[in-house]
């Protein structure tokens, strides 16, 4: 999103500014995670709490996510992250599953894993708009 050769920091703000531009709803930073012991897995998600929704949705997405992907579930946890930090609207960083999990990754690697994937992320998305507050 930044300019060629940006800097790790120029990149986050990149997106930050993007969203905040576009006076965005909500930010949805979407990722694979990994871990040295490949038996690890499941799907979490991560807030900055800034805005009274930022918990609502990190919640709704990982609970859509997991009732798609069957994972195990690893909670929404706070975190200092600079996408979800500095953007103004609700913001979560959600970690799909586990690149590092042989099943996960297989999972990940399909058609109907990524499907299954995309039906969470919609599913949570579609549960925080219609029970926003």
């Amino acid at each position: 999103v930044a300019h060629a050769n940006g800097s790790a920091k120029e990149e986050l703000q990149a997106r930050v500014d993007v969203a905040n531009k576009a006076d965005a709803d909500v930010f949805v930073s979407i990722h694979m995670d990994s871990f040295v012991n490949g038996s690890v897995g499941g799907t979490s998600t991560y807030v900055y709490p800034k805005t009274t929704g930022d918990l609502r949705l990190g919640s709704f997405i990982r609970k859509g996510l997991v009732s798609q992907l069957s994972t195990d579930d690893r909670n929404t946890r706070n975190c200092n992250f600079y996408v979800v930090k500095f953007t103004k609207m609700p913001a979560t960083l959600a970690e799909v599953a586990f690149i590092s999990n042989n099943t996960e990754e297989k999972m990940l690697k399909s058609s109907a894993g990524l499907d299954k994937a995309a039906r969470g992320l919609l599913l949570g998305l579609q549960n925080y708009f219609s029970n926003s507050k």
